[in-house]
């Protein structure tokens, strides 16, 4: 390998491992009229995950690292949903017809809808996916996370949330 693709291939592997580190977005909120599909055709509002802490995940169904952290977000949905946690994953970028085989294979259950290209332009720049924003009780982004996650540093930061928004009271 020549020095150039070397170093190409060094700042790569910096800048992934820098992206999926957690960053505080608090002055970002998502806003909660977008509508998606989900996998039936049916309209469903953003603003319907609104009032629980709300994970949403944005992947594609050809992206290796989505696909890896599907099964995560699995166990994640799994762990908190009794305590009012929800997860709804966002498919960009794909093949509506590829979506449902792609959750059969990965064996998710927690909801998926699907974005046009107008609404991943909501979401900012999704030059990197997937991409996990978590949102207060009230559609605030308290974490962005850009690239796949681990099921250790989701558990880690929601535990935070629910410890934080149980003494302020803003957990329902």
């Amino acid at each position: 390998m020549n020095f150039k693709k070397y170093m190409l291939l060094s700042g790569l592997i910096l800048a992934s491992a820098f992206l999926s580190q957690g960053v505080s977005q608090t002055d970002m909120q998502v806003d909660d009229s977008l509508q998606f599909k989900n996998l039936q055709g049916e309209t469903v509002e953003l603003k319907n995950y609104t009032g629980q802490i709300t994970i949403v995940n944005l992947w594609s169904t050809w992206s290796a690292s989505c696909v890896k952290e599907m099964p995560v977000l699995e166990r994640v949905y799994q762990e908190f949903y009794p305590q009012n946690i929800k997860i709804v994953g966002i498919a960009v970028f794909s093949d509506a017809k590829k979506i449902g085989p792609m959750l059969h294979l990965t064996k998710v259950h927690y909801p998926i809808l699907i974005a046009d290209k107008k609404q991943v332009k909501a979401f900012g720049d999704l030059s990197i996916i997937p991409q996990t924003f978590i949102l207060d009780v009230n559609g605030k982004v308290l974490q962005h996370f850009i690239g796949s996650q681990s099921f250790n540093k989701l558990n880690e930061v929601i535990n935070k949330l629910i410890d934080s928004q149980t003494l302020t009271g803003n957990l329902n």
